[in-house]
């Protein structure tokens, strides 16, 4: 039976959201955590916990979330059911022809791979399911037998028997370490990183982070010798640029080089699962399921069947989850979310030269303001303190011919031009921290998206761009109507106004690019205008 514990309703929203209190300790950044005892508060925000009844008593073995409300979850026996936002569970038929195998008992891992489909990872091959059906996926040889995977924006990196493999969109390639191929990974877990790519890594009862930079090959980073982390059994993203673990010595934070946490006491146990979202993990400790973003912890429900054999799986807002008892029951909670982000989705990919990001406050309350900030930057690109609460931005041309930017909340804006600067441009992989603050409470939120060119690849100037300008630009831009802009060098050192010239549709005067010819030349200026 799950027990949810009592929900009593606050006078005041300052009261429901997860701020530092004195009930909460913040655990500081060290490089050998002094774990702290764990904080378990009753839960700040109105949630239902229940339990899910799948037909003809089928015991679950594995589940994942979705952000929409709905959960799959396959069975001891290879079945597979959705369960819905009200808790109803339906059966997902196989495809004609085709019926579940010994490998599909062993489904390791399931991974959304678009808006209405996942891949579910078996020792075999794999399955997808799409359009309410489940059919086999054929693999690659040299992934058979792969333990996990998973995405590194639009790559894929995945765990076999004989080592680690990037799937790049052209090519495979192998990760080795120094000492050769990593044989031995048990879990993979996704983190935003402004230097590249990262994942960490289970191996055995420890861990590892490697990193996927643009133009380098994959590298391992090692933690610090000092730093030590327990015998580690559970490894997840929360869904930012942290990971969560779960250890001998109780529940741990891992950024970068740095790790907090908090410890095991009050005769609990290990913990035994952990999975993560939208800035929070969620965990399985004892009998209990609880939900930090790191600081405060809430004791949401509690099923006496939960033990180390359960698994929990939470979507990426972290609002929601689903956890597997050792019984194979499901036990289904939803926690009301205090901010909704739409727009661009954590780990997108964009190819469009703008993207949308809102936030919606939560229905008792405006928040004081809302901050946006880019990739680490310390101050916000974007701030606002009254509605609406989007990025967005104009820029105008002042007296002085100095920029004005004035931020208006619109749900969209231009990437590149409010991107910080990078030597290679703005394609790449970005995070947006979002801060939500009602007084002295702050929420954070941080997406992590990816920008990348429309085209499969950077345009040039040779290959692209000097024939777009002869036919384009020329009859002006060479010819003593306009500033002379007829070679790359010319072209090249104008490439702020030019794009938003073009953006703006400014340019030509007469009749603007077709939507092609000017999704090349932002592409080339966003590619950092390659010559060649």
């Amino acid at each position: 039976m799950v027990k949810a514990f009592e929900m009593r309703s606050a006078r005041s929203l300052a009261v429901l959201l997860l701020a530092v209190s004195s009930c909460a300790p913040t655990p500081p950044p060290t490089t050998n955590p002094d774990m702290l005892p764990v904080p378990i508060a009753m839960a700040r925000m109105p949630f239902v916990a229940r339990r899910v009844a799948l037909p003809g008593g089928a015991q679950a073995f594995r589940g994942w979330m979705g952000d929409e409300g709905q959960a799959v979850v396959v069975t001891r026996d290879g079945r597979f059911f959705s369960i819905d936002a009200r808790g109803t569970a339906s059966s997902i038929d196989r495809a004609p022809g085709e019926s579940p195998t010994a490998d599909d008992v062993r489904v390791s891992t399931i991974v959304a791979r678009g808006p209405a489909e996942l891949f579910a990872l078996t020792p075999g091959a794999g399955l997808l399911v799409q359009n309410s059906l489940v059919r086999s996926a054929q693999l690659p040889m040299f992934l058979r037998g792969a333990r996990t995977f998973t995405r590194l924006g639009e790559e894929a990196l995945w765990a076999t028997p004989t080592g680690l493999y990037l799937g790049l969109l052209s090519r495979w390639v192998r990760v080795d370490d120094p000492r050769g191929a990593v044989t031995n990974v048990e879990e993979l877990a996704t983190v935003s990183s402004t230097l590249g790519r990262e994942a960490w890594l289970r191996v055995g009862t420890g861990v590892r982070r490697v990193r996927v930079r643009e133009g380098s090959a994959p590298a391992f980073i090692e933690m610090p010798t000092n730093i030590e982390l327990g015998t580690v059994h559970g490894l997840a993203s929360m869904g930012d640029d942290r990971a969560v673990v779960a250890s001998s010595r109780g529940v741990l934070f891992l950024k970068g080089n740095e790790a907090s946490g908090f410890g095991i006491g009050g005769g609990r146990q290990d913990p035994d699962a952990v999975s993560g979202g939208g800035g929070f993990a969620w965990v399985l400790w004892g009998t209990d399921i609880l939900r930090t973003d790191g600081v405060r912890w809430e004791a949401l429900a509690r099923d006496p069947k939960l033990g180390q054999l359960s698994r929990i799986h939470a979507d990426s807002t972290g609002n929601s989850a689903i956890a597997i008892d050792d019984d194979g029951g499901v036990i289904r909670v939803d926690v009301e979310e205090r901010v909704r982000i739409s727009g661009v989705r954590d780990g997108e990919v964009v190819v469009a030269p703008t993207a949308p990001l809102e936030v919606t406050p939560w229905r008792d309350g405006n928040p004081t303001s809302v901050e946006y900030f880019v990739d680490g930057e310390m101050m916000p690109s974007a701030r606002r303190t009254e509605a609406p609460w989007g990025w967005g931005y104009t820029v105008e041309t002042g007296s002085m011919g100095m920029a004005i930017v004035t931020h208006t909340g619109a749900r969209t804006r231009e990437l590149a031009s409010q991107l910080p600067r990078r030597m290679e441009g703005p394609f790449g992989t970005h995070s947006v921290r979002i801060v939500v603050r009602y007084g002295d409470a702050a929420i954070a939120r941080t997406v992590g998206f990816g920008y990348a060119s429309p085209f499969g690849r950077v345009p040039t100037y040779a290959a692209d761009i000097q024939a777009l300008y002869q036919a384009r630009c020329a009859r002006c831009h060479s010819n003593s109507v306009a500033e002379e802009l007829g070679t790359f060098r010319l072209l090249s050192q104008r490439r702020v106004p030019l794009r938003l010239a073009l953006r703006e549709r400014r340019m030509p005067p007469d009749f603007p690019l077709d939507p092609v010819s000017e999704a090349l030349f932002v592409a080339w200026i966003d590619g950092n205008v390659p010559e060649m």
